[in-house]
């Protein structure tokens, strides 16, 4: 089990969660991080932010991904 304290998830201070759950709590979080950079990256007043915002964006999309693959392998592994 890992000890992992999440400040927008109801769990009480001390709670356990196994290593799928809190995969799949990062593998949120990235979503939820590459949305608000694109919704920044719209509200951009200029280029250079923009840009800046989309590329955010686009490495927190590469996150997803890779903790996408991993979660699937922890659940092979458990198979």
């Amino acid at each position: 089990m890992v000890e992992f304290i999440n400040m927008n998830h109801a769990r009480e201070e001390g709670d356990k969660m196994s290593i799928i759950e809190a995969m799949k709590l990062a593998i949120e979080e990235e979503a939820r991080a590459a949305r608000r950079y694109r919704e920044l990256a719209e509200m951009a007043e200029d280029n250079e932010t923009r840009l800046l915002f989309e590329q955010l964006a686009l490495e927190e999309d590469a996150h997803y991904k890779k903790l996408s693959e991993r979660l699937k392998a922890l659940k092979l592994m458990g198979d």
